[in-house]
């Protein structure tokens, strides 16, 4: 038998992120799209990796660590929508989902933040018009995401430092 490898990066994010994240969309599967919030946290986390990688080429520079200031600021490009919706989105929804496993709802002072709620619109986040509740659609984010990466495919596995796996099989 012949060990053969797929290191294709494209082939690779299908398989790993777009086929599992597409697939906790289905009903049939998951009932009540209940894995939506696991399809919310990944995508968040592809996100960050997206912009370290597009803020790392377009900067030439290698910083591993971008500041918030810079990630908010292309999330609010990315997105379009204005810096500060970007900035409570990111701090509660990205913060808390990656951090504590569910979106933040307060500072460490006690300040509270909006509160959170899953909607159906186009638009893949957005604030009430009070700035009381921060709005997400969790297939638009993915969605949004994945058309990132494909309109860049050039960014998935792009840090060495952080290399992509690959996959062996036997013919």
């Amino acid at each position: 038998m012949k060990k053969t490898i797929i290191n294709d990066r494209k082939i690779l994010f299908n398989r790993w992120y777009r086929k599992p994240l597409i697939e906790l969309e289905n009903e049939k599967m998951i009932p009540n799209k209940d894995g939506g919030f696991v399809v919310l946290a990944v995508s968040c986390l592809l996100y960050e990796g997206y912009v370290t990688k597009f803020l790392n080429k377009t900067s030439h520079r290698t910083k591993y660590r971008i500041p918030d200031t810079s990630m908010r600021g292309r999330l609010s490009i990315d997105f379009n929508t204005d810096k500060n919706t970007a900035k409570i989105f990111w701090n509660v929804i990205r913060n808390g989902l990656l951090h504590c496993g569910t979106p933040k709802q307060k500072e460490p002072n006690g300040t509270e933040l909006p509160v959170w709620q899953i909607y159906d619109e186009d638009i893949p986040f957005k604030l009430s018009d009070d700035s009381k509740k921060v709005y997400v659609n969790i297939w638009k984010i993915r969605d949004r995401v994945f058309e990132l990466y494909d309109n860049n495919p050039d960014l998935i596995g792009y840090d060495d430092a952080y290399p992509w796996g690959h996959i062996w099989y036997q013919e």
